[in-house]
């Protein structure tokens, strides 16, 4: 905040300390303040467990204090997730009523594979839905997502997810349209009306039928979930 007659310059924001190399600035400040307040954004990326410090620089032409510093501290701890072998390893969850979802629906999940053959997230056999990577040999390493009387066809993405790394991986329909989602960024999208089919087949996280398994690691905010939502 600029409590002063001038112009406050911001030149730059740096960190120093323990573990400077863990943060950094996703959203700079403004460069300059005639009035009111301007703020910005630190990350921490951590290499490690437990806790993390560094000191925040932000230099000025605040000719009495030209470098205002102070400490940051943040804390990350282990987290879980599922480990799928790629071969039988496979989550049932029994038919229920719930389940049947028609009107709209979304579906999400962490995931992290360096394979980019044909394997699936999670569905709920030929009755509703699938969620894939490579599903139907559509897109190979990228995310795909159909609905069962809605798409004749894979939607499939254009983002490789096979990468080894950390995905997030959400398909939509709204009565108007299926869409992908990759780390939060729109991947893939197409126009379709329908209900969504339903039936009595089990959901089952990490393949499909006991076919095309998953490998790799399937998480969600520490603990795997898929969120149906009507």
């Amino acid at each position: 905040t600029n409590t002063g007659s001038g112009t406050l310059y911001i030149n730059q924001v740096y960190f120093t300390g323990t573990n400077a190399n863990q943060f950094s600035v996703t959203t700079s400040a403004a460069t300059s303040i005639t009035t009111g307040t301007t703020g910005f954004a630190i990350t921490l990326t951590p290499t490690n467990t437990g806790i993390s410090t560094a000191t925040v620089n932000v230099v000025t032409n605040d000719c009495t204090n030209p470098t205002y510093s102070f400490v940051i501290t943040a804390s990350t701890t282990p987290a879980d997730a599922l480990n799928f072998d790629g071969t039988d390893d496979v989550v049932n969850l029994a038919h229920n009523a719930a389940y049947n979802i028609t009107n709209s629906i979304t579906i999400e999940a962490w995931i992290k594979t360096s394979q980019a053959s044909e394997q699936y997230i999670t569905t709920k056999s030929n009755d509703s839905w699938y969620l894939a990577v490579n599903g139907g040999g559509s897109a190979s390493g990228k995310a795909s997502f159909w609905l069962n009387n809605v798409s004749s066809s894979w939607l499939a993405g254009s983002t490789t997810v096979s990468d080894g790394n950390w995905h997030h991986i959400v398909g939509t329909y709204d009565g108007l349209y299926m869409r992908i989602f990759v780390d939060g960024v729109l991947d893939a999208q197409a126009a379709k009306t329908g209900t969504i089919s339903t039936g009595t087949s089990s959901v089952q996280i990490g393949s499909r039928t006991s076919l095309f398994y998953f490998n790799g690691n399937l998480d969600d905010n520490c603990h795997y979930r898929c969120y149906f939502d009507r």
